[in-house]
């Protein structure tokens, strides 16, 4: 089964960046809007998709990865092919949906004095909270990922003994004191991959240089040294004789406040998972804290319901 999550990251590498200033083509049936759109990003051209969906809709298509592009609009293609159908609206719009799972497309389709044609505006807010959600979730797993990293990297003794922790995500050049490391041919790789270590704040520092900012998934991560009281068994520090033996903390926020997601996220040693909304002061908060502390504003993430 393809993954529909990665046909809906389609809709926003079309769409996503801000209403249309003009509107798409006009169709005389539901079918024949479909077959145009499917025909414009497969494989994707540019002037047909201005055509199809209005003037506005390649710009984030430019931002992104145009060999990850290509793949989620051929992964549409082949959901639409397998099964499409339009479902109508209350307010007499039609839904397009794609695949044996019923996959519903963002954008409806309204008709007009001429016809139909995909209302991208109607479509925007849709769009930006099925990414929000899904990078909100990857979130989630990703803060489960660096548990089983830290976990992996304490048993295997990488910090020189076993039972240490690592106080980065990325090691230093030549060394394994982090999390990830680049590793050669032959060689097992490193608890934690690059991709992840990319929204760190080792890495974020060098996008200060230049580099441009970095996020994994809409999200960026760091490291926290202790705990506080009302963290599963008190406040203590993480960190002894400089290296961390007493647990370790992570906290995941937004890299774009209400746009790439809207709760910021924590866990520790312990495997629970907390969140919070911290509005939109949430990039200085998140890089201001020092310490795994859920207080009461804090809610537990129910895992089992990932």
């Amino acid at each position: 089964m393809k993954s529909f999550a990665s046909i809906g990251m389609l809709a926003c590498a079309l769409l996503l960046q801000g209403a249309c200033s003009s509107p798409g083509k006009t169709y005389d049936t539901p079918a024949e809007a479909a077959d145009a759109l499917v025909g414009a990003v497969t494989p994707i051209d540019e002037q047909n998709v201005r055509t199809v969906l209005g003037s506005n809709g390649l710009k984030v298509l430019r931002e992104g990865d145009p060999a990850d592009a290509e793949e989620n609009a051929a992964r549409f293609r082949e959901a639409f092919q397998a099964r499409h159908a339009f479902v109508e609206n209350e307010n007499g719009s039609m839904t397009l949906e794609v695949g044996g799972d019923a996959w519903p497309f963002p954008i409806p389709l309204v008709k007009s004095g001429t016809g139909w044609r995909w209302d991208t505006d109607a479509g925007e807010e849709e769009i930006l909270t099925r990414r929000i959600g899904r990078n909100e979730l990857d979130a989630i797993q990703s803060c489960l990922a660096v548990i089983d990293a830290q976990r992996e990297y304490a048993a295997s003794g990488a910090g020189g003994t076993q039972g240490i922790y690592a106080d980065r995500f990325v090691s230093s050049e030549g060394m394994r004191n982090g999390l990830y490391w680049p590793t050669g041919p032959g060689e097992a790789p490193s608890p934690l991959g690059p991709t992840l270590a990319d929204a760190t704040p080792e890495v974020l520092a060098a996008a200060a240089k230049g580099r441009g900012p970095r996020s994994f998934h809409g999200y960026r991560f760091r490291m926290l040294r202790s705990q506080g009281a009302m963290a599963p068994g008190g406040a203590m520090n993480y960190e002894k004789d400089g290296h961390l033996t007493g647990g370790f903390a992570v906290v995941a926020w937004p890299a774009e406040y209400g746009r790439t997601g809207i709760m910021t996220f924590m866990t520790s040693n312990s495997g629970v998972v907390f969140e919070r909304d911290l509005g939109s002061g949430t990039e200085g908060t998140a890089m201001r804290m020092r310490t795994f502390d859920p207080t009461k504003e804090w809610l537990v993430v129910p895992l089992d319901q990932e």
